[in-house]
Order: C-alpha cells, then sequence, then structure tokens
C-alpha cells in the first residue's frame, strides 16, 4: 500500500527505496509491489529503470500483467523509445498476448516523438487487422508523426 501511495504521489525514489528496503529484509516483491514501482518510474518518464523492473520481476517469476506492460510502454513513450516500444510489442505477441488499445496508443505516440510516420501508420493498420479500435488519439498521433 505504502509503494502505491507513492506511485499515486509521483515519489518514484521513494518507491524504488522502499522495494530494495522490504528485499533486504526478506519480503518478496509481487505483482502489486513492482506495478506500483514500475508506473511511479514511468510517469516520470524513467524509462531505464522501468524496464529493468520488469526485466527484475520476469527473473523472479512474477508474471507481468497488463498493467505491467502499460506502465512500460508508457515509459518507452515518454522517452520516445519507439524501437523499445515496438520491440515489446513483438515479444508480447509472440508470447500470445492480446494488444489493447493504450498498448497501441503508447507505441503510435512513441514513434510521434521521434517523426517515425511509417510505423505509426504501420500500426494504425496493424490495429484494424487485430480488430483493436482504434479512436481519435490514435489517429492524431499518426497524423502528427506525419507532420
Amino acid at each position: 500500500a505504502t509503494i502505491s501511495a507513492c506511485e499515486k504521489g509521483c515519489q518514484w525514489l521513494t518507491a524504488l527505496k522502499l522495494q530494495t528496503s522490504l528485499a533486504k529484509v526478506g519480503i518478496v516483491a509481487d505483482l502489486v509491489l513492482f506495478n506500483s514501482a514500475m508506473s511511479a518510474c514511468a510517469r516520470h518518464g524513467h524509462w531505464q529503470l522501468t524496464a529493468d523492473l520488469l526485466s527484475k520481476m520476469l527473473e523472479k517469476k512474477v508474471l507481468a500483467d497488463e498493467t505491467s506492460h502499460s506502465a512500460t510502454l508508457t515509459a518507452f513513450e515518454k522517452a520516445g523509445q519507439w524501437s523499445l516500444s515496438l520491440d515489446l510489442l513483438g515479444q508480447l505477441l509472440a508470447n500470445g498476448e492480446t494488444l489493447d488499445s493504450f498498448s497501441f496508443s503508447a507505441a503510435i505516440s512513441a514513434c510521434e516523438k521521434r517523426g517515425e510516420w511509417q510505423l505509426a501508420l504501420s500500426l494504425l493498420s496493424d490495429m484494424a487487422l487485430m480488430k483493436v479500435a482504434a479512436d481519435e488519439i490514435h489517429f492524431n498521433a499518426a497524423i502528427s508523426a506525419c507532420e
């Protein structure tokens, strides 16, 4: 609950310190703990920390969920890390995960930030093929990537 409060209060560094402290006293990190720390880091665009937490999560055999992936994609999007966004989407698809509208939105926005208009349009096309509904946000981000 404390790390979740840190996430909501945008205290990403405090969330990370708490997670480390808990590990030192033998408290095992669970999905909620990881997701809270990842979301706190992602809100501030700390994509490396968010990606590291996702890796640690998998090392500890904690299964990532939609929130884990959304936090990571958000961090990549904020930092304009379009290639990492696309890599993560590819991994999710390879693992048989269903991609949602938010996943595509974050990836398209990451492409937009770097002017990768071809990739942004390709993602819109992929959404249609996967029967994921695109909305105004998706279209506006793709249009902005073309500018």
